[in-house]
């Protein structure tokens, strides 16, 4: 037996120039507008928020898989606390080369 979406993800080839691993804590907004390359996560633990295009928000839980084509453009947050729709969180590098968004002085 096949995996479906493993198939759309095949035939669909996406390449992004960079993957990275994020982690958040606290109230966090990242943005992004340029359209030109593919985005996809995979919410390891926890939970985000997800906008894509101006579209109402989805909740991704732990588990949950998104590609997002070059053709849109999106908004990722925390989930609670909900952040101001202003605020625009910066990835900050980590010594062990992961990133970190939201408050560095809470728990991730």
């Amino acid at each position: 037996m096949s995996d479906p979406l493993a198939e759309i993800v095949t035939l669909l080839q996406p390449q992004a120039p960079f993957s990275k691993l994020v982690k958040s804590s606290g109230a966090w907004r990242v943005q992004r507008t340029n359209v030109d390359q593919v985005y996809y996560c995979l919410i390891l633990t926890g939970q985000a928020c997800l906008e894509v295009n101006g579209k109402p928000p989805l909740t991704l839980k732990q588990g949950d898989f998104a590609l997002i084509p070059e053709a849109y453009s999106f908004a990722m947050s925390s989930v609670t606390p909900k952040p101001d729709d202003d605020l625009r969180s910066v990835p900050v590098k980590q010594d062990d080369g992961t990133f970190r968004l939201g408050d560095p002085n809470v728990p991730v």
